[in-house]
């Protein structure tokens, strides 16, 4: 039986396919394979219950201190989203020149402590600062985790790898809304963020016992990738603005994501205060939801990226687009059908759409790279995610929310939300876009 660790193999993992080239002396055993992948998904997955599990908390918070929409826009995005944004570059340049391992171990500590101390909050400041905190850590969360996938697995089935990582973050943001609903309900919001922080602490100590770095570039077809240092920052961000796939790949995500992560932040006050649902009973429906819809949906990317791959990336380009133009339709019919029940079974296939796309999207970022930047790379694009999606999405439908709330009161919400989708159609014009270079880019990227 094959050890874990790295060992010398003469076939190609089901997962990982070929080996990696001879250049680089070494390849991983499927046991060991199977152990990464794990890791990494528990990595993203308490990454976004740590993240998430505001959301469900947003209304018992919003009480406690008496805070208007805007205020609470703030809590779930911006707090949070700035300091990711912040700090995410740094960090991704960390985990290019330096062990990935060590500074993931550092990372899931960090935003694991900070969580726990969100509950520990005696103000509306103190939890705004806290929040932020919880951003230093989980900005290197995902940039050195796809880094060290795509380092594991080749081209073919970096897709998949990757979908199995953003698995992760389906079924974290949903543990974070069972945890949230039923410790806030029958404990207090307090608690709930207390036992969402913990098993960060253990998983930061497997991290440590457990994953491995191995070499930049061995999946790739470039000899001696291994041993050049990361290109300069300044050389970085030349080699990725001058990639138009790449710009035109980030603005559409970014565009997108203002729909998304704004209608994903306030999905469970929508639902408490429009349709009148108590957060215990909420919590299993959006479970349900996450369950046949974003659980789903992200392996489906990951497949379609995979069964239909293409050295072109014209597949990965395929998926975004059609998800873009999607989310629009399927968002309108939740938040304008009457009844709770309707709108609760249509939330089904928009979480489905809603995820879809991830995979291509972090492979995209991952083809358009050199081994050497990976890491950079995905931050770049993780920056405008969260700091424009994440942060200002929810922010942008609190506000909207304010000022629709005099002529629709209760409703004000329901309004805002619909509005919000349209920026999903911006961003599939921008992924069209983005395939009149993607081919040449991605050649650029492998020589």
């Amino acid at each position: 039986m094959s050890s874990i660790g790295p060992t010398t193999i003469d076939h190609a993992p089901r997962i990982a396919a070929a080996a990696p080239p001879a250049s680089t002396g070494q390849a991983f055993s499927n046991r060991y394979l199977r152990v990464v992948l794990a890791i990494l998904f528990l990595i993203n997955m308490v990454n976004y219950m740590d993240r998430f599990i505001m959301s469900i908390l947003v209304e018992p918070v919003r009480k406690e201190f008496d805070l208007t929409d805007t205020q609470a826009g703030l809590l779930t995005g911006l707090a949070f989203s700035f300091i990711y944004s912040l700090l995410i570059v740094p960090v991704a340049r960390l985990s290019d020149r330096f062990s990935r391992r060590k500074v993931l171990v550092v990372a899931v500590a960090a935003w694991s402590v900070l969580t726990v101390l969100c509950g520990a909050a005696s103000s509306y400041v103190a939890l705004l600062f806290a929040r932020a905190g919880v951003g230093v850590g989980e900005a290197a969360g995902l940039p050195a985790s796809h880094s060290l996938a795509s380092d594991f697995f080749p081209p073919r089935r970096r897709a998949m790898a990757l979908s199995i990582i953003g698995l992760g973050g389906a079924v974290g943001s949903t543990l974070g809304l069972i945890i949230g609903g039923f410790v806030s309900q029958h404990y207090g919001w307090r608690e709930a963020f207390l036992v969402a922080g913990l098993p960060g602490l253990l998983l930061a100590l497997v991290v440590a016992l457990f994953l491995r770095d191995p070499p930049r570039g061995g999946t790739d077809a470039t000899a001696g990738v291994a041993s050049m240092p990361a290109p300069k920052f300044s050389a970085v961000l030349r080699l990725l603005l001058r990639r138009k796939a790449y710009v035109h790949i980030v603005a559409g995500v970014t565009l997108a994501s203002l729909s998304t992560m704004g209608f994903a932040s306030w999905t469970p006050a929508f639902f408490m205060r429009v349709h009148h649902l108590p957060a215990a009973e909420l919590s299993l429906w959006l479970t349900g939801a996450h369950i046949a819809g974003a659980f789903v949906g992200t392996m489906v990317g990951g497949w379609l990226c995979t069964r239909f791959f293409r050295p072109d990336g014209s597949i990965l380009l395929r998926v975004m687009s059609v998800a873009f133009l999607l989310v629009p339709i399927l968002g309108a019919v939740v938040v304008l059908v009457p009844t709770s029940s309707s709108a609760l079974l249509a939330n089904i296939p928009l979480s489905f759409i809603m995820a879809i796309w991830l995979p291509a999207y972090y492979a995209s970022q991952q083809e358009l790279a050199g081994a050497t930047y990976r890491a950079t790379a995905s931050a770049f694009g993780l920056i405008f995610f969260n700091l424009i999606g994440t942060g200002l999405g929810p922010l942008i439908v609190g506000k909207l929310s304010d000022l629709f709330a005099a002529q629709a009161g209760e409703a004000s919400l329901r309004y805002a939300l619909l509005l919000s989708f349209s920026f999903c159609i911006w961003g599939a014009l921008h992924i069209r876009l983005a395939a009149r270079s993607m081919a040449a880019d991605i050649a650029s990227a492998r020589a």
